[in-house]
């Protein structure tokens, strides 16, 4: 199930978010929900951690969460930082406004359907790989992370 030779993870943060596996010469994906950390450490420990490379997006809390989620929310961030920093990987943080930029939605789109739309693009460009609410973003962010090393630019920030 798992290739040990990946050499990409991209990482969306959030406790219903996911992340995905992808070689970044031949472009292939591997998406997952996030279920738990003990998941992501058996993934993570079978892949060549000198090769692998991670993008998070750097994402902060909104005014429109509650206490509860924000804690929750900068909890998992934390966590996902400490799995990544214990298993010796190279990780970069990117802004969703970084790795959005230029993509096909509108930008008055907001919630569900923004997310929605994300989806619907993820699935279009990855046909047969079962795109979900939880990975989409991911999927994205590996796509733009693909392309800005293709042409020579930055990943984001370096975090370990």
């Amino acid at each position: 199930m798992y290739d040990s030779t990946y050499n990409l993870i991209t990482i969306d943060p959030g406790t219903s978010g996911g992340f995905v596996l992808r070689h970044t010469n031949s472009g292939g994906i591997s998406p997952h929900p996030f279920v738990s950390f003990d998941q992501v450490v058996s993934v993570v420990e079978l892949m060549d951690r000198d090769a692998l490379t991670a993008v998070i997006e750097t994402v902060h809390a909104s005014p429109i969460m509650g206490t509860s989620s924000a804690f929750k929310f900068g909890e998992n961030y934390g966590q996902w930082l400490g799995v990544l920093r214990a298993l010796g990987v190279t990780t970069y943080g990117v802004r969703p406004q970084e790795w959005q930029y230029g993509l096909p939605i509108a930008s008055d789109m907001k919630g569900p359907s923004r997310k929605t739309a994300l989806r619907r693009l993820a699935d279009s460009r990855h046909l047969g790989f079962g795109i979900t609410l939880a990975t989409c973003d991911a999927v994205l962010m590996s796509d733009w992370a693909v392309n800005q090393m293709s042409v020579g630019k930055s990943i984001g920030k370096l975090i370990s």
